[in-house]
Order: C-alpha cells, then sequence, then structure tokens
C-alpha cells in the first residue's frame, strides 16, 4: 500500500490521500480507515505544534516589542487555524502591546520637547540677564513661550522674594546684581526653571 510508504517517510499529506481514495472507493476496508484516523491524529499533532511554536515565537516577538514580527506569526497561525482558542487572546495581547509602544514613544516625545523647551528657555534667561534690565510682561511671556501673559504676570508676583525678577506695572524688572556673579545667574536661572515647570504642571500660562 503506497500510503504505508508515505507514512513511514513521514509524508502525512501524501499519505492521507492515498488511505481518503482507498476508504471512498471501499468504505469498509478497516486497515485503510484505520490508517487514514492514524494519519490524521498525527497531521492534528503537527498543526498543533507548529501553532504551539509560532505561539511562542509571537509571544517572545511581543516581548521584545518587534510587533511587525509578532504580527507576521499571527498571520501564520490565523493560515494555520483560523479558529484556535489561542487566537483571540495573542490579538489582545498584540494589541495592547502596540498601544503601550506607542504611548511610550508619546512619552519619549513629550520628555524630549520638554528637555528641549527648558535648554532654549535657559538660553533665553541668560541672555536676558546679561543685557536686559527690563522687560514687558507680555515680550517675556512670547520669549519664554508662554501663551497667557496675565498668568505669568500673577506667577511673576508670586515668585518669592529671593527670585530676581519684579514686577513693575506691565513690565517684568531683571535684578542686575546677577550680572556680576555668574554663579548666582546659573542659580537663579536653574529655580526659575524649576518654577516655570511647576507652573506648566498647574496647567497655567502653557503654549
Amino acid at each position: 500500500m503506497e500510503g504505508k510508504a508515505f507514512l513511514t517517510s513521514d509524508q502525512l499529506g501524501e499519505a492521507r490521500q492515498c488511505f481518503k481514495q482507498i476508504v471512498e472507493l471501499l468504505p469498509h476496508h478497516s486497515e485503510a480507515q484505520q490508517l487514514l484516523d492514524k494519519t490524521d491524529k498525527a497531521l492534528a499533532l503537527r498543526k498543533e505544534q507548529r501553532l504551539k511554536a509560532l505561539l511562542e515565537a509571537g509571544e517572545r516577538y511581543l516581548e521584545e516589542g518587534a510587533i511587525t514580527k509578532a504580527e507576521e506569526q499571527l498571520a501564520a497561525m490565523r493560515e494555520l487555524d483560523p479558529a484556535h482558542s489561542f487566537l483571540d487572546s495573542f490579538e489582545q495581547a498584540l494589541a495592547a502591546k502596540k498601544q503601550k509602544l506607542v504611548q511610550q514613544a508619546e512619552e519619549e516625545r513629550r520628555v524630549a520637547a520638554a528637555a528641549a523647551l527648558r535648554q532654549e528657555r535657559e538660553e533665553t534667561l541668560r541672555k536676558l540677564i546679561k543685557k536686559v534690565d527690563r522687560i514687558a510682561v507680555d515680550e517675556l511671556a512670547q520669549l519664554l513661550q508662554f501663551q497667557d501673559s496675565l498668568e505669568v504676570k500673577r506667577w511673576i508676583i508670586d515668585l518669592p522674594d529671593a527670585v530676581p525678577l519684579k514686577i513693575d506695572k506691565d513690565d517684568v524688572i531683571i535684578s542686575q546684581e546677577l550680572r556680576l556673579d555668574s554663579s548666582k545667574t546659573e542659580q537663579a536661572i536653574d529655580e526659575l526653571l524649576q518654577s516655570f515647570e511647576e507652573f506648566e504642571r498647574k496647567g497655567k500660562g502653557k503654549r
């Protein structure tokens, strides 16, 4: 029986085809039916092992954040068995991982933007301290990239006395003693930047 040779050489697809043909021609051929059943079980086991291997690879890729490769494993699993029980859970895990990576990327962009803004404000403050005694609140708000100048004015009024910014009507007065002491300048800039960030966290003055 040719099917037996295929079965012995682990060519399960070919073996099944042979046994099926015999059973269709001779429905009462018990040996062919038994061999067909045996082959079907072997094929089912092989498929399950393949699905398990794909799932394990997919989970590993998910852990590594390799989304494209994880999606390839999912596609291969769907092709083998679109209705398998673990497809839904893997799809959910994949969607959750993608969402997490999107959130991480957004957070990284936010942190990078905040760092760039801090650096820009630091440079602006350093230039102002070196060159300016007095500046309009509106202009300072624009230079430091705040939107609401009234909130900025209110914020400056509430600054501790030790911070070298004061309000005179609609102008900000910058203490020029800072020009004479670079260490005080850097300390003042750091304090101001920290105050800016706390101010923004409260949702005020933001762009």
